[in-house]
């Protein structure tokens, strides 16, 4: 009877023990996004985290018993899992400098790829041909400089005998090295429903002989890109820009986060004026601004614009509208 009492006792002290370890831990992750996936019937999510110093990318299944599942974590900076379409067949892709994995939607790896082109500068998924299959976009260094040296377009191909078999097979190469280009991403600045390429590339123009960020914007063709822009720059020294829909106007603008003549920074917000681009709004003005990505959809108004904020000692997230002329934070 004492053996047993004594068992009994163990156990409900390993029981506690677990609930607190497990207390703390769920306090000390703090989640920056979840996304969910586009399959309206599996309610599966894609999250980013942070453990302590350890950046974390997984999924969130609400109807499977181990709710979080972690595809991936590293000390260094990590990209968000992406969810990409190739037949009607969803999968999850996640990025590390060297190769991408491949993923069914519920979690399980299927399949890896190093790329003997380099190191990941960045990258981003489209359908660039509007057949409703996506298409990857690396920059890549083979170099290991700051700023890739070739722009690769890559179709996905799943096999044959197995439908849980992805992978890639390359479709387009340029090289950029002169560009100096340093992030791509793909966006429809006319609203004609053909996405364009645009590269932030480092580089001088003939008219501002002095290297600066500056956007460069191209057509795709099943065969290649052409130029369509690839002005000065914009009003104001830029750190960053991305684009969206955010006056639903079915085209996108591009929003910077952009340097005041007092230090500080602001968002900006330009409209493709069919030669080029002109600042429609701006924010406030802020201590910093570090990071800046799409938000949520809003039916009858466009997206909303998401940054990480210094306004007085802290950064936190804030949400901005395109309101009277102008970003405003969004109120609750």
């Amino acid at each position: 009877m004492y053996i047993k009492k004594k068992s009994l006792m163990t156990l409900s002290i390993l029981i506690v023990l677990f609930i607190v370890i497990a207390t703390v831990l769920a306090n000390s992750i703090k989640i920056d996004s979840v996304k969910a996936v586009s399959d309206a019937s599996i309610n599966i999510s894609l999250f980013s985290a942070r453990f302590f110093n350890i950046n974390i990318n997984g999924i969130i299944n609400e109807e499977s018993l181990i709710r979080y599942k972690i595809l991936q974590f590293s000390k260094d900076e990590l990209t968000s899992p992406v969810e990409i379409t190739y037949n009607n067949n969803s999968y999850l892709l996640t990025f590390d400098e060297e190769g991408i994995s491949f993923f069914t939607i519920e979690g399980t790896k299927v399949n890896s790829v190093e790329f003997e082109e380099g190191r990941i500068i960045s990258s981003c998924i489209s359908d660039l041909d509007n057949d409703k299959n996506s298409k990857l976009v690396l920059l890549t260094s083979k170099k290991n400089r700051e700023y890739a040296d070739e722009m690769i377009v890559y179709n996905f191909i799943e096999n044959v005998q197995s439908k849980e078999n992805i992978s890639l097979e390359e479709v387009y190469r340029f090289a950029c090295e002169d560009l100096n280009p340093w992030k791509v991403q793909t966006c429809d600045v006319d609203g004609d429903g053909k996405l364009e390429i645009s590269l932030g590339v480092y580089k001088t123009a003939p008219f501002h002989p002095e290297m600066a960020k500056r956007p460069f914007i191209y057509d795709w063709h099943k065969g290649g890109i052409a130029p369509k822009w690839r002005g000065s720059r914009l009003s104001r020294p830029f750190e960053d820009y991305i684009f969206a829909d955010i006056d639903f106007s079915q085209s996108d603008e591009l929003i910077s986060i952009e340097y005041l003549s007092d230090g500080n920074k602001a968002l900006a917000s330009y409209k493709w004026k069919g030669f080029g681009f002109e600042r429609n709004a701006e924010s406030e003005s802020f201590t910093d601004i570090k990071e800046l990505r799409k938000g949520c959809w809003i039916e009858g108004q466009g997206y909303e614009i998401e940054a990480f904020v210094k306004a007085e000692k802290n950064y936190k997230w804030e949400t901005f509208v395109l309101k009277d002329g102008e970003l405003k934070v969004k109120k609750d």
